[in-house]
């Protein structure tokens, strides 16, 4: 009896877990977006998933160029956006290039 009940506890317990690792995979990936003002990334650091688009939006009245080893925005002028689809898993760190502010994205 004993071996039953703890079969089926087990059991369980791996489909509770196939069904959460089938559900993630399968989602919508969340596309965000960092918003520049005050001469601040808003937030600083994002998490997301593989395939997700950030989208850096200036709403500084300063222009700001945001760089990484990835990609590079061109200047953006106060309204103007710049969007980036990160395709690999890491952590990936960006700055701009006219004002030295810092930000950081995690890739799951």
């Amino acid at each position: 009896m004993r071996k039953k009940i703890l079969f089926i506890g087990v059991a369980i317990v791996i489909l509770l877990l196939a069904g959460f690792f089938i559900q993630r995979k399968f989602s919508p990936v969340e596309n965000k977006t960092v918003s520049i003002e005050n001469f601040t990334f808003a937030p600083s650091m994002v998490v997301i998933r593989e395939g997700a688009t950030i989208t850096w939006l200036n709403d500084d009245t300063a222009t700001h160029q945001i760089i990484s080893d990835l990609f590079q925005s061109g200047n953006l002028k106060q309204s103007e956006t710049f969007a980036y689809t990160f395709k690999k898993a890491g952590s990936y760190y960006y700055r701009c290039a006219l004002t030295g502010l810092q930000g950081k994205v995690v890739v799951e």
